[in-house]
């Protein structure tokens, strides 16, 4: 069996507007989710991953 090491960095955003007031046509933002990924694997796979993501309620 091989072993391999591997880092891991994850930093993440949420912002909640419990309010809902910014407004696109009758859509309410609730909520806004950042997320940052850095993987380093000792076979050579470095990726960093980004990833946006967008709640929105119906008024």
């Amino acid at each position: 069996m091989i072993f391999q090491s591997l880092i891991a960095i994850n930093i993440g955003f949420k912002y909640t507007d419990i309010f809902t007031k910014l407004r696109i046509y009758k859509f309410g933002l609730k909520s806004v989710d950042l997320k940052y990924s850095y993987y380093d694997r000792s076979d050579g796979l470095n990726p960093n991953i980004f990833s946006v993501g967008f709640k929105f309620v119906l008024d």
